[in-house]
């Protein structure tokens, strides 16, 4: 609900920034210039973070919005992995980590929301970037009665005992930074489960780690 979000998100940004408030404290009375500039850089890198996890809290929040307010339309989701890895693209231009495409040749058409969907995408090359091994491929394909949206790296992911509770908000076996409080994972559960489908995990044939969402096939034709 909107007022257990609510909660939940004073609950996560109270900590840090009362933390960055003291830390600035601390380097307007530090008297050593270099001690100041190490107190400087602790605070920069934890307003990073900070700025991360309020992204994500808005995210999540707009997901559960849209989940109730936006109809669902006929979609091919081979458009939103592409769109998903440009706009990875052009927030880290600078990355050395390769993401391929692996996408079915015809449309994998799903009824969803565009929007949610990416930024589910989004967030599944985010945590394979953060903790997987390169090479990243965002997949799309068809199986029996099912269409899946994959991200894949070559590490080992995460054990399975943590598979169940993955996709749970603030949890910190979610295979993402506690730093992000574990709302990568959830925000792709959240989108899944609006869809009518399912966040799952899987070692493929192969090697490698995969984090998918798994949703209904639509048989009609994709706008």
């Amino acid at each position: 609900t909107t007022r257990t979000l609510i909660a939940d998100a004073s609950h996560q940004l109270r900590t840090p920034i009362a933390a960055l408030r003291a830390q600035a404290e601390l380097a307007l009375e530090e008297p050593d210039g270099d001690r100041q500039r190490e107190i400087v850089e602790l605070i920069h890198r934890r307003s990073v973070n900070l700025s991360r996890l309020t992204d994500q809290l808005l995210n999540h929040a707009m997901i559960i919005h849209r989940a109730d307010a936006v109809p669902l339309t006929p979609i091919d989701l081979r458009p939103i992995a592409s769109r998903a890895v440009e706009e990875n693209d052009l927030v880290l231009p600078d990355s050395d980590v390769p993401i391929g495409l692996d996408l079915s040749e015809d449309p994998v058409t799903v009824l969803g929301d565009a929007l949610s969907l990416a930024e589910a995408c989004k967030n599944l090359i985010a945590n394979a970037l953060n903790h997987g091994t390169p090479p990243v491929t965002v997949g799309v394909r068809v199986e029996p009665g099912r269409a899946v949206l994959s991200v894949r790296d070559r590490g080992p992911g995460l054990p399975e005992s943590a598979w169940p509770g993955a996709g749970k908000r603030f949890s910190r076996r979610s295979g993402v930074s506690s730093t992000s409080a574990g709302l990568g994972l959830a925000i792709v559960s959240a989108v899944a489960r609006a869809h009518g489908g399912r966040l799952r995990f899987s070692r493929p044939e192969g090697g490698g780690f995969e984090v998918a969402v798994v949703l209904p096939l639509h048989s009609g034709e994709a706008s």
